[in-house]
């Protein structure tokens, strides 16, 4: 082993090493990388560099290829691996094959958290105990409190807080929403100027944030009970955003003291708990969405559409449908059938 007596030895001599490279050299230490990154894509990551078959994926192969006639000197060019790691994995195809059953059993449960279902220690301990079981081993297992832990650490896995409501949503109705509308919009001539979609979102003008700089010698940040005190905003504009609506603010007074002697274009309108019902919504279709978007495109000829989700607090598309012949309104839960009309 050579030792170097400092940094600038090694770099003279890594210069030096490096200037006795070929042509030839630098090629094909460029193929073994080429090679090394289209094994790491095929295997999807699941590569690691060995002379020998890694993955269940690629064993399965391996199987599959030998059982359809491909030899042993074939198969160890293709996966780029000696002869003896196909011959051991075909050898050992029983167990493989048993392998695979048990993760079709994992994917299952894999399938499970993807539909939103919570997968918590319980539940690990009693689908490790029915893998045991369906596995025929004489050996004793209890999956403890103490396997859970070392299988999490050894897997990788963690404890997250469930959010939002992405899994609620109905790819099948989101799927035919989507084509149903590009036909119907496409059919019935409706420009992007004339296509208006609105919603409501609440503004909590109160509340202040939740983190803040301390200095080194602060353990912690007493703070105060957040505020809830909020307004309703209701905002809106066309596909190709070319112009908004006016935004509407909904909020508990009826005379604001704040808006007096205010000039502004925000409207201003009010309801005992501030929210969106269904007088304040007919009241701002009929007197600020129709209005101004009449003032952009006077055209009697023209048609637009308001697309919006079905809140409990809008009324049915029927009867707001009948407030303007000009103006169509479609809900999103319904509107797939409203465009097949």
């Amino acid at each position: 082993m050579t030792r170097f007596e400092s940094v600038e030895a090694v770099k003279v001599k890594a210069t030096e090493v490096l200037n006795q490279l070929t042509e030839a050299d630098l090629q094909h230490c460029f193929q073994q990388w080429k090679s090394r990154i289209e094994r790491c894509r095929d295997r999807q990551g699941e590569y690691i560099e060995g002379e020998k078959v890694t993955s269940v994926i690629e064993k399965l192969q391996v199987i599959e290829y030998f059982k359809n006639g491909m030899k042993n000197k074939d198969l160890s060019e293709k996966y780029k691996v000696h002869h003896s790691a196909i011959s051991k994995s075909i050898h050992n195809k029983d167990k493989i094959l048993q392998h695979k059953e048990t993760m079709k059993k994992y994917g299952a449960n894999k399938t499970k958290r993807a539909l939103g279902e919570p997968v918590t220690g319980p539940v690990l301990q009693a689908k490790a105990k029915q893998f045991h079981a369906s596995l025929n081993v004489d050996s004793s297992f209890s999956a403890s409190n103490g396997w859970l832990a070392r299988f999490k650490k050894r897997h990788g896995i963690r404890c997250l807080n469930i959010k939002g409501e992405k899994l609620s949503a109905n790819e099948d109705d989101a799927r035919a929403f989507r084509e149903g509308s590009k036909a119907f919009l496409e059919n019935h001539g409706y420009k992007l100027d004339n296509i208006c979609n609105g919603d409501e979102t609440s503004l909590f003008w109160k509340h202040v944030p939740t983190k803040t700089f301390v200095c080194r010698k602060e353990t912690e940040a007493p703070g105060r009970k957040a505020s809830k005190d909020r307004v309703t905003i209701q905002a809106c504009s066309n596909a190709s955003g070319t112009y908004k609506i006016p935004l509407t603010v909904i909020g508990k007074s009826e005379h604001p003291r704040c808006l007096k002697n205010v000039s502004t274009s925000i409207v201003y309108r009010a309801q005992k708990k501030s929210w969106m019902d269904r007088n304040v919504f007919i009241d701002w279709y009929k007197n600020v969405f129709i209005p101004s978007v009449k003032k952009r495109n006077p055209d009697p000829e023209a048609k637009f559409i308001l697309i919006l989700d079905n809140a409990p607090a809008h009324p049915s598309s029927t009867e707001l449908n009948e407030i303007d012949p000009q103006f169509s309104v479609v809900y999103l839960l319904s509107a797939s059938a409203q465009f097949q009309k």
